[in-house]
């Protein structure tokens, strides 16, 4: 079962540093930050990390959470730093510190790839790097391709992998304080209802778009960006409040949604009439568990020549047991519905689907980049 962490780092005092760059407002982001995605079932650790803390302090803190709480590949970790930030030569970015020192930030600061190698050496997937400083998106892009050489590509052929990077600011904006946590806020709303039903997490791209809005609108010359590497599928960070699982799909007429209706309850009472709780059952003993490679813990292996899976499925289609072939075979699979109208099963409109079309567009778009 997967798990999944918050750790705020908020360094908004620094001894080094005149009163005019202290920061006021750090300790009231963290909290907003806090609750915010403790609004979406994540536990925060480390409670007060960055407070008065040196690099080494954070970075052996964050070493021993890691190592005692053993990552796995299905958890779910996201990091919010408040603070001031540096790029130095070459584009290193540095976290500051507490006792950090402008000359020195090789011994004196954290650097923002550090952050990532800690929290990524064991089997995590799954992380979401969000830095609200100046010279952020500097930091993103470096963590970026950090995580590209040392993290995704050991987990190429694991099911998803997903690292994202979330700067509060481009490379040389001035980031205000207290002004990107008050957008963001709004922004998960604004994206939530613009989402619909249908997708299970909110679009971290759709998220930020919202974020810059706000920006605009308040006449900030801020903008967030977004950094990944090496993703696939949806951002599993923010769960979708208003997603249904079961819905008809797209341009369903009120004939089909009550078949549908009908085979649901088909479904339902027809397996326990003959003894067993769901079609699912008679399917996966049939098929799936005689799979070569066998199946482990439910989850079939992934066929590894395969690079794209897009499983197009209509719902009213009865030979199409499994219409969604993700939770056996992992999220790197893009399930998509149909409808064929009256021919549920013809193979004609399965082809002439627009989703069809789409698929095999952005398969050879990536094939051709991959040889270019």
């Amino acid at each position: 079962m997967s798990r999944r962490y918050f750790i705020a780092l908020g360094s908004g005092r620094y001894r080094h540093l005149p009163e005019d760059e202290q920061l006021r407002s750090v300790p009231t982001d963290v909290r907003a930050m806090t609750e915010l995605f403790a609004a979406f079932g994540y536990e925060s650790v480390l409670s007060g990390l960055g407070e008065y803390d040196g690099a080494e302090q954070i970075r052996q803190k964050l070493s021993h959470w890691s190592e005692d709480t053993a990552l796995t590949s299905d958890d779910v970790v996201v990091v919010y730093f408040a603070g001031h930030g540096s790029v130095e030569e070459r584009d290193r970015h540095y976290l500051l510190c507490w006792d950090s020192r402008d000359e020195d930030l090789a011994t004196t600061a954290l650097a923002t790839e550090d952050l990532v190698r800690i929290l990524c050496r064991g089997n995590l997937r799954h992380l979401l790097l969000i830095l609200d400083t100046c010279a952020g998106s500097a930091g993103g892009a470096e963590a970026s391709a950090v995580a590209l050489r040392t993290i995704a590509y050991r987990n190429a052929h694991a099911d998803s992998t997903g690292l994202w990077f979330l700067a509060s600011a481009r490379r040389k904006d001035i980031a205000e304080d207290g002004a990107f946590v008050a957008a963001l806020g709004e922004a998960v709303e604004t994206t939530t209802g613009r989402t619909g039903q249908r997708q299970q997490y909110l679009d971290l791209t759709e998220l930020v778009k919202a974020v810059n809005e706000r920006f605009e609108g308040d006449g900030r010359g801020q903008r967030a960006e977004l950094a990944s590497g090496l993703v696939t599928g949806l951002a599993p960070f923010l769960p979708n409040i208003g997603y249904e699982e079961e819905l008809p799909p797209l341009g369903t007429d009120l004939e089909v949604q009550r078949r549908v209706a009908a085979r649901d309850l088909t479904e339902h009472f027809g397996p326990r009439s003959r003894g067993v709780e769901f079609e699912s059952e008679q399917l996966r003993n049939l098929i799936f568990d005689r799979l070569t490679p066998r199946p482990v813990n439910g989850r079939a292996r992934w066929p590894a020549p395969v690079k794209r899976w897009t499983n197009i499925a209509d719902a009213g289609d009865v030979v199409a047991l499994a219409k969604e072939l993700a939770p056996s075979f992992g999220h790197r699979i893009r399930d998509l519905r149909v409808h064929n109208g009256a021919e549920a099963h013809d193979v004609r409109p399965y082809l002439t689907a627009r989703e069809t079309g789409q698929a095999i567009a952005e398969a050879l778009r990536s094939g051709a980049a991959d040889l270019g």
